[in-house]
């Protein structure tokens, strides 16, 4: 179980959703091809584009979103749901994609950002 914010939810790092299509990639990742020497686009076009527009407003009415990572300041798990599974800080990757991956292909355990759970952005 994850947490959104009052006003945002804002970690897009960690943020890999059950859709092949909708924020199924790193955002990081694709922002930094796209601000190589050889393309022309500028940081913010790239950072609205990309990161931006994925940074929403969730209402605390919302129910459950199961997700395949999410963050966003907070998250609670089962104990055995994280049996063989550890966190990884030290890659390009956001440390909580390959932790939740391994719940959810290791242990069958499922993860979803709950509206209710909320953290402060401040």
């Amino acid at each position: 179980m994850t947490a959104t914010s009052h006003d945002t939810y804002y970690d897009i790092w960690a943020l890999r959703t059950l859709s092949d299509s909708v924020m199924n990639y790193d955002v990081w990742h694709r922002v930094s091809d796209l601000e190589t020497p050889l393309n022309n686009y500028c940081h913010a076009s790239v950072y609205d584009g990309i990161v931006r527009i994925h940074i929403k407003h969730i209402p605390i009415e919302h129910g459950l979103i199961e997700v395949r990572s999410a963050f966003n300041g907070a998250g609670l798990y089962k104990v055995n749901s994280t049996y063989n599974c550890k966190y990884d800080g030290g890659g390009y990757t956001c440390e909580h994609v390959p932790f939740h991956l391994c719940i959810r292909e290791k242990n069958q355990a499922r993860i979803f950002i709950n509206p209710e759970f909320q953290v402060s952005s401040v």
